[in-house]
């Protein structure tokens, strides 16, 4: 870890030179929580591995991280729209990471709501089109290689819409892409 936040730091020199800084502490940048937030057991690798970078063809890599990555990381054309031979899906193991499962239920309504908030009017909700989460690697034409969303038909009573997985987990405030849906009916 404290490899690749080196490396991830010195790759973005000058990134935001304009602004009078190269990394923010926000997830743009992998955050940061400031010296409050360090601790003895990361300082001492950071210590240990002085000096240590990662490269590619001789050149630092875009040393991406996060806290956790669902048990399966994405090939980068995936996420950012370009392939780099060094940023290939891969399985991870955080699975004890407080980040690795997550849950949030809507109503449809609420769902027809939020679509249509987001200039997605498709009327009454009827049906969602998305292959079901499998054992990654994926292959599947609407997933990526982990298992995250590529893209999502939503279905209704006027229209329907295809929306890339990132825009549905801003439109829904969810924890990432890598989602599966379960309808689940109340009990009458």
């Amino acid at each position: 870890q404290a490899v690749a936040a080196r490396t991830y730091a010195l790759y973005s020199l000058n990134k935001f030179q304009e602004d009078g800084y190269d990394v923010n502490t926000s997830t743009d940048c992998q955050v940061y929580g400031g010296r409050d937030c360090e601790d003895p057991r990361s300082n001492a690798a950071v210590n240990e591995t002085a000096g240590q970078v990662l490269l590619y063809q001789g050149k630092l890599i875009a040393a991406f991280f996060h806290s956790s990555g669902g048990g399966y990381t994405e090939d980068s054309e995936n996420v950012w729209g370009g392939s780099i031979p060094y940023l290939r899906g891969v399985a991870d193991f955080d699975q004890k990471s407080p980040q690795y499962r997550w849950q949030k239920e809507f109503k449809p309504k609420e769902l027809e709501d939020s679509l249509r908030s987001a200039g997605y009017d498709i009327g009454a909700l009827q049906a969602i089109e998305l292959s079901p989460l499998a054992k990654q690697p994926v292959i599947s034409a609407d997933r990526g290689v982990s298992g995250r969303v590529k893209a999502i038909r939503f279905i209704g009573s006027t229209g329907s819409t295809l929306i890339s997985g990132v825009k549905l987990r801003t439109i829904l405030g969810l924890n990432s892409t890598l989602f599966d849906i379960k309808v689940v009916f109340p009990n009458e």
